[in-house]
């Protein structure tokens, strides 16, 4: 499979978002409080960095248990899609378990944006394995993981930017 470079950089930036978002909570932690939303926009932070890492192996490891390039790129289409629903309907559920205060914070763009992605990633993985979007399988399926990553991008720059409270 010649799309393994690409799958590789992603798992790579992925996996190092984390990282950074690992050493800035350590930072942070030690000059004052997590304020419940950034807690919720790390928590995002961290599910789509990491998830858009794993799901770039899966091709991998389909392809190395020889599974046929066509049906490995619907299979990882197919799962990518239910993570992501699951995903969405987990991160609805922890924001309502959020303080009032916390859920005023968090702006609608977020929310409102986030749903979005999801429903634009979903209706591109669905398109590209029926072969809608391009001839390429493997193209819709990298856009998706490439979109995570950017909502990745997003959420750390938002939790960076925000100035956590000082402890009491």
């Amino acid at each position: 499979m010649d799309e393994r470079g690409p799958l590789f950089a992603i798992v790579e930036f992925g996996v190092g978002l984390a990282g950074f978002a690992a050493i800035f909570v350590g930072l942070v932690r030690r000059v004052g409080a997590w304020e419940a939303a950034s807690a919720y926009r790390l928590e995002l932070l961290l599910i789509q960095s990491l998830s858009a890492s794993l799901f770039a192996l899966l091709p991998v490891a389909l392809e190395l248990l020889g599974v046929p390039p066509t049906p490995m790129w619907r299979l990882s289409s197919m799962l990518l899609v239910l993570a992501l629903v699951v995903g969405f309907f987990y991160a609805r559920s922890r924001f309502r378990r959020l303080p009032t205060s916390a859920q005023g914070e968090l702006s609608a763009v977020l929310l409102h944006g986030g749903t979005v992605l999801i429903l634009l990633c979903v209706g591109v993985l669905i398109s590209g394995s029926a072969g809608m979007v391009s001839r390429s399988q493997a193209g819709s399926y990298y856009l998706v993981l490439v979109l995570l990553l950017f909502a990745s991008v997003l959420n750390f720059i938002r939790t960076v930017t925000t100035r956590p409270r000082p402890s009491a």
